[in-house]
């Protein structure tokens, strides 16, 4: 019942103006992972290889962190459990030196003869997120803004609905609707910080070399670069108000962040050698 001035223990002494800041490099957070490489050189120029690393980033969040560092202890914001990268090289057998045609004159070597192909492949696991209410502003006035889980949170995981949101607004405290309940006045929801998990990340980029032989000290290397070849929509994460408007909670409305451009491209190359 005590207004939030009301409630600092220092507003008396120092008023509004001259209140404590803190200042702090005295966080820490925790990394563990699971690092893989493979790797295999076949005859016939063509190499394959790929890395999976399987992590878990923990660190403090902002908010609260001064007074109880625990209630803002979650998952890092930028961290995906798993990322698998896939990439591969052929040089194709065609040409002067090579398995096939390898008497080839100079005229047909420069048609058939230095083509390489190149691929690489990036997947990742979906990035966390944390669901908020509507409300909370009314409940309290400091630390993260969460609800309470009461039931199994459903991940129907469409664009459309990603996870399960209230049927209504949680109005009054103690109002529950599906999994989620609006917590009592002045008290932390009892949701931890980025317990649920956004949409996964695939982008393949494809590229056509073809390197050719002026004379003995020049050389060129022509160049035909996909990126995101298969023109994948990687989605953001969703709105995470569980109960602000039916018409976005849990929707998804954008592209992951950071790949907004990173639809389909094409970029072509000359490059000469001396």
């Amino acid at each position: 019942g005590l207004s939030r001035d009301a409630r600092k223990p220092f507003y008396n002494k120092y008023g509004w103006n001259q209140g404590l800041n803190y200042f702090g490099n005295d966080s820490s957070n925790r990394y563990h992972s699971l690092q893989t490489k493979v790797e295999k050189r076949f005859s016939g120029s063509y190499s394959l290889m790929g890395h999976w690393t399987m992590q878990r980033a923990s660190n403090y969040g902002w908010e609260y962190y001064n007074i109880d560092r625990s209630v803002d202890w979650g998952r890092n914001d930028f961290y995906a459990t798993h990322v698998i990268v896939v990439s591969n090289l052929w040089e194709l057998p065609f040409g002067r030196g090579k398995t096939y045609l390898t008497g080839a004159s100079r005229a047909v070597d420069y048609l058939v003869g230095g083509w390489q192909i190149n691929q690489i492949s990036t997947w990742y696991s979906g990035l966390p997120f944390t669901p908020y209410y509507s409300n909370c502003g009314s409940d309290r006035d400091v630390g993260p803004c969460r609800p309470d889980v009461v039931g199994e949170i459903l991940q129907p995981r469409s664009k459309d609905l990603w996870f399960q949101v209230s049927n209504f607004r949680l109005e009054s405290n103690g109002d529950v609707s599906g999994p989620w309940k609006r917590p009592g006045v002045e008290q932390f929801g009892n949701v931890g910080r980025n317990p649920l998990t956004g949409p996964s990340f695939l982008g393949t980029d494809l590229s056509l070399f073809k390197n050719f032989t002026i004379t003995e000290r020049i050389s060129g290397q022509f160049r035909a670069e996909a990126f995101n070849f298969f023109n994948k929509v990687n989605l953001n994460n969703p709105n995470n108000c569980v109960d602000c408007d039916p018409r976005y909670d849990g929707k998804i409305f954008g592209l992951r962040q950071g790949y907004q451009i990173q639809q389909r491209r094409f970029q072509f190359a000359l490059k000469f050698t001396f």
